[in-house]
């Protein structure tokens, strides 16, 4: 003979909600959320060498304190000087951390260089991964700065940025 068990709602003690874990599943490695931002035609310039926002910011709630946060970053900038070697920088800041600190700015920081000295286009691919050990809200924004006050913009006419949050289960 077979049961069957039906129930509207499955609470713990304390009246929370359970996560899989606490049922016995499993679920690390999963994908537990994603949050995607495709834009275009919007314009953000600057020349300041220290980093701005740039307007660009997802905010998310961690569904458990050991989730790992992936940002998949597709960028469009426009050079708008002509000198040899002029970079900009961008970085991820959780809240008004900067997640790109000076002893890891090589690999959570991205950067582009105008090789050439011509005014154009760069593309920029960047990830980041973060753990922010909370299930509170958090908000990450991208700032970004040049080197040395020339100017560059983003998200010129026509142009597509595409970002990508993933909340992946610890």
């Amino acid at each position: 003979m077979s049961s069957i068990l039906k129930v509207d709602q499955i609470q713990l003690s304390n009246g929370n909600t359970p996560t899989a874990g606490d049922l016995g599943l499993n679920d690390t490695g999963t994908v537990l959320q994603t949050k995607t931002i495709h834009s275009q035609g919007a314009n953000f310039s600057t020349s300041s060498q220290t980093f701005v926002t740039s307007g660009l910011s997802f905010t998310v709630t961690p569904k458990a304190t050991n989730s790992k946060i992936i940002i998949n970053t597709e960028l469009n900038f426009w050079f708008g000087s002509v000198n040899i070697n002029d970079y900009f920088r961008g970085a991820w800041f959780r809240g008004s951390t900067n997640l790109a600190t000076a002893s890891t700015e090589d690999t959570h920081c991205w950067q582009t260089t105008n090789i050439g000295g011509a005014t154009g286009q760069q593309l920029v691919n960047f990830n980041l991964v973060d753990t922010p050990n909370t299930t509170s809200p958090v908000t990450y924004t991208l700032y970004v700065r040049t080197h040395n006050g020339n100017s560059m913009s983003m998200m010129w006419s026509g142009q597509f940025h595409t970002l990508i949050l993933q909340e992946i289960a610890g």
